[in-house]
């Protein structure tokens, strides 16, 4: 008789985590495995499961981390490298009993492994943590994407040998260890860029966003956004987790200064602590007195109203300060066919330009997002929705190309 088919995967469970999973792990049980979830939050991912996924009882696991202490910050070591250093200790000792417990290793997929990075990790301590074939995703490699100067590359050298007694940080680093058998990264770019940086041993590759399951028929009232979407003007969209970067207040005193011929449609939890009691006062203000061209929802998003919401706007704004990385609402927004507003530069940019999927700012300025709105009205939408290549992004982060990447996976660890 086969054995059955064994695999873990190991989260941390908040931002991307849930829907990441909830696209993955359909893939695996499937094709009969048996999942060992690794996470910080066993208790939380399993109430998710038991929801959103059908079989997830029978055939996952959730086991969690094992904590660990910190070491007490000496030279060579700051409070972020021991903090880093006992997660991935904790990792190990989770896994080792694990692996004790089965009389076997178990191959990891890792679905975001720099998570817990650090310029002066050492690769030992990765080595160590997952000794079976491991695949990771690598979510975030901001530092690929940061321009620094030839003064600022000396002084950070210069600094990491008087702090850590090395030089040349790097987060990716610690992760070309001979477990490690691919990393994908959400940035199409990097392959390409890192093909040096690594040993052959480890092969590098790019993972699509994907779209969720879709989900059962919804019993939300859309009434209030319908009665908004009715008005003639163009109606643009902020949705998601609200902070500071995603350009909150920008759009709040767009829509109150009545410059624009645009309607508003904000929407999702508000990351309050990025304010200041002054600004504060003007989101909760703007809140209570809602203005005839905005409609703001503060709170968490059913699936059903976040695509609801895309569906009735003509623009997605998706200008976001200080991001790097790829974003799922520009595949959401792709896949409904609505142009977005994207930054100046970095990867939504680049995709932006690449697939003619909308309009790129200048510099994330209210005075500049202000300036361009001014500048596009229906007519000019239905310019850029007939040229963009919407179906060929969707395609490069389809679910074939998602099981592509998963039947890899199977292959190196599974």
């Amino acid at each position: 008789m086969t054995a059955k088919a064994e695999i873990v995967l190991i989260s941390h469970w908040f931002g991307h985590t849930p829907h990441c999973l909830e696209c993955i792990v359909p893939f695996f049980l499937e094709r009969g495995y048996k999942i060992y979830h690794l996470t910080d939050k066993p208790t939380d991912a399993e109430a998710f499961f038991t929801f959103a996924l059908k079989g997830a009882q029978e055939s996952v696991r959730h086991i969690p981390m094992v904590p660990v202490e910190p070491v007490k910050p000496r030279w060579g070591k700051d409070v972020s490298l021991c903090s880093v250093e006992a997660h991935w200790k904790g990792v190990q000792l989770a896994l080792e009993k694990l692996y004790v417990e089965l009389g076997r290793k178990v191959g990891i997929f890792h679905t975001w492994v720099d998570l817990y990075s650090h310029e002066y990790l050492e690769r030992w301590l990765i080595e160590e943590a997952m000794p079976a074939p491991w695949c990771g995703l690598y979510v975030h490699p901001a530092e690929l994407r940061i321009y620094k100067t030839w003064k600022r590359r000396a002084f950070e050298n210069l600094t990491g040998l008087f702090k850590y007694g090395k030089m040349f940080p790097s987060r990716l680093r610690a992760f070309d260890v001979p477990n490690a058998k691919i990393i994908y990264f959400w940035d199409e770019s990097c392959p390409e860029i890192l093909k040096n940086r690594f040993t052959n041993r480890v092969k590098l590759g790019v993972f699509p966003e994907s779209k969720k399951p879709d989900a059962s028929p919804s019993l939300d009232d859309f009434s209030i956004i319908d009665d908004f979407a009715k008005n003639n003007f163009p109606l643009l969209c902020l949705i998601g987790f609200l902070s500071r970067r995603k350009g909150l207040l920008k759009l709040i005193r767009i829509a109150k200064a009545s410059s624009t011929h645009w309607s508003f449609l904000i929407a999702g939890e508000i990351c309050w602590d990025n304010f200041n009691e002054q600004e504060k006062s003007e989101i909760q203000d703007f809140i209570l007195n809602q203005a005839s061209n905005a409609l703001f929802i503060p709170r968490h998003l059913s699936d059903q109203e976040f695509e609801k919401i895309i569906k009735v706007s003509d623009c997605v704004y998706v200008a976001y300060e200080d991001f790097f990385h790829s974003s799922n609402l520009q595949l959401q927004a792709a896949i409904f066919k609505k142009p977005i507003i994207a930054g100046p530069q970095h990867l939504i940019s680049e995709r932006t330009r690449r697939f003619q999927m909308g309009w790129c700012l200048p510099e994330i300025t209210q005075r500049a997002v202000s300036d361009l709105l001014n500048q596009i009205d229906k007519q000019e939408i239905q310019r850029v929705v007939d040229s963009a290549h919407f179906e060929e992004f969707c395609n490069e982060h389809s679910p074939e190309r998602l099981n592509e990447c998963l039947e890899e996976i199977c292959r190196f660890v599974g």
